[in-house]
Order: structure tokens, then C-alpha cells, then sequence
């Protein structure tokens, strides 16, 4: 938006003259025939030698796991809700629609660069994340966004400029709930693959080539092995074994997060029940990586909760580990997963810790168990400003009772190093490789003791 628009924003309906069959019945915004319509419209105008515009995408994050766990009449007045917002944030001269049941679309017109975008996107969030109460309950809400500007007269048709927005948007939604991404031509590579990966996966859950796998954690006083991270891998026929980085972002694109967590859910609670049932637990935990994407958007808890009766084995045998996101909001419903998760009885533990935009609101916010510090916080050959950082969040752990992994353990120097820091437990290649999970529990090994003995 240009400068000179700044004020006009808020004082008007972001919904132009749509006749009646171009609006969406639920939320009273544009119809994808409407919004397809208004796009070739700017477009003719800007051929014509008019203003560029703006088009953002948007996915509400999280509302399918509030139609599974509220209801679908909840989550509809949610989407009623968000369109309302919307069309009062936004000037006549713009255009609001609802193309999917969660995605929406917004059409500014009068914007030229990146940094409008940015300050305009920046309203709308603050604007949707606003607690709405619906069904007696308040709810606060996160969009991913993808945009794209067209201030030239390009020779697109509007559904490839839905396209580029839509693939941008994808690529917000992989790197966690809120953010905002700008389109780049490779994105559209990165979703054909991804669709097709996306189709192969669903049939990969379908037809069992999925495998759990486990790495073990080795409690660094005594050596003992104190537990596991249960770990998910993709026997693909063609393409041999495939760790997550080569299909998450697919899962993502193809709605697929819900049904593979769920998948590892089961799967790691009931290898845990096995473990329990042929021997002892006390000292061994089994965690669980969930993203706050998928608190946000399934039913985590509802999860656990089933698998655990399912399997008939205790919550404080688990940790769900949360992978560190600066995104999480604690007053959001992936939060709120989080305390039904504690009430089960399960251990909490924050994943990846360092890895990015470490937010100390993770740990005064939530009674976590521990702290598992990413491997990037720690290089092979630790220095004293490492050796110091590692010693502060250890400090930190201890004074809110949480215990602290090292991640990415591989040599002695950096076992040498969570000693002198007074890190309790280690993981990573120097005491235990993930290996697929068998009968027998994974058990670490003490590099200490085998050179001892050697």
C-alpha cells in the first residue's frame, strides 16, 4: 500500500459490489468466482496503466482441530468471525474472499512494495488474533500468510496468481503458524513435488511403510541410559529410507501433519507399553516430538489420552517434546493442549532449545520437565562463550526443576563439556545412533567406560 492509503485502512467493508452468487453464504465475503473476477478486473486495470495491488493468502491456523474438538457449528461461527474482521480492517476498494474452508484471500489495491505488505499483513494479524469468544469460550487465533505484488502487466490469468500466493503461503505454514512469505518462482517446483510427495505419503500410512525409530539418551553421571526419542523415518520403495526433512513439508501441503502424528503417537505409546511390560520404566522415559503447529491444529492431548488407554501404559513413562518456536503464544489453544497434556500426567519438555528465536516465555510459562538444547548452540571443538552459554541455560533448567539435554553429541569434547556444565543427559552419534525400534529398548553407550576397558 502507498503511503498515502495508510489512513484510509479500517473505515470501510473489504467487500466490493459482489452480486449475490459471487459471495460466500457463511461469512458474507467473496466467493472464488467473485474473487476471480476482481482479478481479472485489477488486472485489466493495471494493463490500462493503473495502480499495482496486493494478493495475500491466507490459511487460519488450527481450525480443523477446533471442528474436531468444538465442533463444526463452533468453528463455523470462528470463520464468520475472521470474515467480520476482516472486511472491517480492510477499504471498500479492496476485496476480501473465502476460497476453502479455512483459506481466505485478501486484494489490496494502491500497494508497491514489500515493506507495505509487510506493515499492512502486520494489521491484519494483530487484528484476527484478538481473542474471539464464540460458544462461551475465547479463542485466539494465528494466520499463515502468503503474498505476492503485481505492479507490472503480466501476462498471468488469476488462478496462476492464486497459485503463486497459495504456494507461498505453504511455505509460511512448514516454517510454523503466523509468519508471512513473499512468492518466489521455485515455490512452484517445491509444490508440484510436494503434491506428488504428499500423494505418495498418504499412501505410505495407508499401506504401512512407515518406521519408528529410537535414539537413546544417556544419563551423563552415571552412564545409564535414561531414556529415548522416538523418531520417524519412510521406507520408500524407489527412493530407499527417508528421514523427515524429506517429507514434512509434504505432509504439511497434503493436511497429512494430523494423521502422522497421530500415526507416531500410537506407534511410540505402544512400543513404550511393550518396553514397560518386559522390564522396568523407572528411570526410562520415551519422548514424543510434536510441533506447535499440530497442538494447534489436531488434537494432541485427545491423541494421547486414547493411546494411552489403548495401550495400557502410563503417561509418566512419556515427554512430549515441543519443538522451540517463537510463534507459540501461551494463551493460544496449543497451550492449552499443553495443560490438558500435564493433567494427563504426561512430562513436558521444550525440543530444540537455541535452534532459533529462544523465547525465555517458554520456560517461565510452562512447567516443563526439560530443556533439550539444539545441537547448533554447541559446536565439535566448544569454545568458552559456548562453554558459558551452555552453563547459563543449564542454571536456568535447575532453578525451575527441569533437567537438560545436550543434543548432537558427537565427540568427547562435547561430553566433556555437559560435565563441566552440570548437564545431566547427552544425545546424539557418540552414545547411541537412532536405530529402528525393536522388542528390546534402546540402550546407550558410554564412550567412557568402553575406552576404559579397552
Amino acid at each position: 500500500m502507498a503511503a498515502t492509503d495508510a489512513g484510509d485502512h479500517g473505515r470501510g467493508s473489504g467487500t466490493p459490489r459482489f452480486q449475490p452468487a459471487e459471495r460466500d453464504p457463511l461469512t458474507g465475503v467473496g466467493n472464488r468466482h467473485g474473487i476471480t473476477g476482481e482479478l481479472r478486473a485489477r488486472l485489466r486495470q493495471l494493463r490500462e496503466g493503473g495502480d499495482g495491488f496486493a494478493l495475500v493468502f491466507l490459511d487460519v491456523d488450527g481450525l480443523k482441530g477446533i471442528n474436531e474438538s468444538l465442533g463444526r457449528n463452533i468453528g463455523d461461527d470462528v470463520l464468520r468471525g475472521l470474515g467480520e474482521r476482516l472486511q472491517e480492517i480492510t477499504r471498500a476498494s479492496d476485496a476480501v474472499g473465502r476460497l476453502d474452508s479455512d483459506e481466505f484471500v485478501i486484494i489490496w489495491r494502491a500497494v508497491r512494495s514489500a515493506s507495505d505488505v509487510r506493515r499492512l499483513h502486520k494489521r491484519v494479524a494483530d487484528a484476527l488474533s484478538a481473542p474471539i469468544e464464540v460458544g462461551g469460550k475465547l479463542l485466539r487465533l494465528t494466520t499463515s500468510a502468503g503474498a505476492l505484488v503485481v505492479d507490472d502487466p503480466v501476462d498471468l490469468e488469476p488462478d496462476e496468481l492464486l497459485q503463486e500466493a497459495d504456494a507461498a503461503m505453504y511455505r509460511a505454514r512448514s516454517a510454523g503458524p503466523g509468519g508471512l512469505v513473499f512468492f518466489e518462482p521455485d515455490m512452484l517446483q517445491l509444490g508440484e513435488r510436494s503434491l506428488v510427495t504428499a500423494s505418495e505419503l498418504r499412501r505410505a500410512i495407508r499401506e504401512d511403510e512407515l518406521l519408528l525409530y529410537a535414539q537413546p539418551v544417556m544419563d551423563v553421571a552415571t552412564g545409564r541410559s535414561a531414556g529415548a526419542e522416538m523418531l520417524i523415518r519412510w521406507q520408500h520403495p524407489q527412493r530407499g529410507l527417508l528421514s523427515p526433512a524429506d517429507f514434512l513439508v509434504a505432509a504439511d501441503a497434503g493436511d497429512l501433519m494430523g494423521e502422522l502424528g497421530a500415526w507416531v503417537i500410537d506407534r511410540a505409546v505402544a512400543r513404550t507399553a511393550a518396553w514397560a511390560r518386559s522390564g522396568s520404566m523407572d528411570y526410562y522415559r520415551v519422548g514424543i516430538n510434536i510441533s506447535p503447529r499440530q497442538l494447534s491444529s489436531t488434537d494432541v492431548a485427545g491423541q494421547v489420552r486414547a493411546a494411552l488407554a489403548r495401550h495400557q501404559t502410563e503417561p509418566d513413562n512419556l515427554v512430549i517434546e515441543i519443538v522451540e518456536s517463537a510463534d507459540f503464544d501461551y494463551r493460544s489453544r496449543a497451550a492449552e493442549q499443553v495443560r490438558q497434556l500435564i493433567d494427563l500426567g504426561v512430562r513436558v519438555g521444550i525440543d530444540d532449545f537455541g535452534s532459533g528465536f529462544s523465547n525465555m516465555a517458554h520456560l517461565r510459562d510452562l512447567p516443563v520437565d526439560l530443556v533439550k538444547v539444539d545441537r547448533a548452540l554447541v559446536s565439535l571443538d566448544p569454545d568458552p562463550r559456548e562453554e558459558a552459554i551452555l552453563g547459563a541455560v543449564q542454571s536456568i533448567a535447575a532453578a525451575i526443576g527441569a533437567d537438560v539435554v545436550l543434543e548432537g553429541v558427537e565427540n568427547r569434547k562435547q561430553l566433556e563439556l555437559a560435565e563441566r556444565c552440570g548437564v545431566r543427559f547427552v544425545q546424539g552419534f557418540l552414545t547411541g545412533r537412532p536405530a529402528v525400534c525393536t522388542d528390546a529398548r534402546p540402550e546407550a553407550r558410554d564412550p567412557r567406560r568402553a575406552s576404559g576397558a579397552a
